[in-house]
């Protein structure tokens, strides 16, 4: 791996769908990494949503990045999340919120992985928590 990314805070903690939230990150460029142009890409784990962009409706968020060997970036990106169409009885019956992970992934100037971020758990108000897949034979 050339790079570390880490997903280092969430504001709110709660959030709720179609609101904007902040996300604070770090970029670390190993000292090693021939990489010098990269993209920092904010996801998901919950397949129920989609984060956006908050200016632009871009799903990934996206921000590219000159880097040099050696380098430690923060950066804050203002995000939304949103419900995918279609979804059937997915509110929670009490109003709690549903657990899930935001996570970071940092490509290439060829389009290439160099680097999962490690997640951060948050909660979004209203959304039923996920079920346990079964898997019958």
């Amino acid at each position: 791996m050339s790079c570390t990314v880490s997903i280092d805070s969430v504001s709110p903690v709660l959030l709720q769908e179609n609101e904007p939230f902040k996300v604070t990150w770090t970029l670390a460029v190993d000292d090693g990494s021939d990489a010098r142009n990269v993209t920092v890409s904010l996801l998901t784990d919950d397949a129920r949503l989609v984060l956006c962009d908050q200016a632009t409706q871009d799903s990934p968020p996206e921000r590219s990045l000159p880097v040099v060997p050696g380098q430690r970036i923060t950066r804050t990106s203002t995000v939304m999340l949103q419900r995918r169409k279609g979804l059937v009885d997915e509110n929670s019956r009490d109003g709690s919120g549903s657990p899930f992970f935001l996570l970071a992934r940092v490509r290439n100037e060829r389009e290439e992985i160099i680097a999962g971020g490690v997640g951060l758990e948050v909660q979004i108000a209203g959304l039923a928590k996920r079920t346990v897949p079964r898997i019958f034979l």
